[in-house]
């Protein structure tokens, strides 16, 4: 059986969904001030926040391509049931 913290944890999902798929948009377009603020407000994570925080201030393009497409990854893998199986 879930317990309550389980069930709060699950309904609060698509809303950081959404609002990770935000502030990526946001990053792809270069947009980094935008997405920085969009983060702060965000209910993300505070470790996977402060992550991408260090990348969008760090200004280096590179470096927040990878860190982005290496959390796009990780949320691909974990809506993909058949990916869990392989």
């Amino acid at each position: 059986m879930i317990n309550d913290k389980a069930l709060k944890a699950l309904a609060q999902i698509p809303a950081k969904i959404e609002a990770y798929a935000e502030i990526s948009c946001l990053a792809k377009e270069r947009k980094y001030g935008e997405a920085l603020s969009k983060l702060k407000a965000s209910e993300i994570s505070e470790d996977t926040k402060a992550w991408l925080q260090k990348a969008l201030e760090s200004g280096s393009d590179y470096v927040i391509a990878r860190t982005f497409e290496t959390i796009d990854s990780r949320v691909a893998q974990a809506l993909c049931l058949n990916c869990w199986r392989q």
